[in-house]
């Protein structure tokens, strides 16, 4: 996971409440870092990937999920360069 990436994703633990229970607890922990295992799947069995997960989420890990989800895998495509060349992020 690139720096900026995980620098939002940690961010994004604290925000929602979970950064004790992500430090502290290794089974939570583990499930959390399956997100980051998405990065490593072939493109064609990305979806069996996040099917998997939603099928074995966490109670506590839900709204991390949709975080991810939405921020890095079904989101929106967008421009973010401010020149005249065309830079995409998903």
């Amino acid at each position: 996971m690139k720096r900026q990436q995980k620098n939002e994703y940690s961010q994004e633990i604290s925000r929602i409440g979970i950064e004790k229970r992500y430090q502290e607890d290794n089974d939570f922990n583990a499930f959390c870092s399956m997100l980051d295992c998405l990065a490593l799947l072939p493109l064609i069995r990305l979806q069996e990937g996040v099917d998997y997960i939603k099928s074995n989420i966490l109670l506590a890990a839900e709204e991390l999920f949709k975080y991810f989800d939405e921020t890095y895998v079904s989101g929106i495509i967008r421009c973010i360069n401010k020149q005249n060349t065309l830079s995409l992020t998903v």
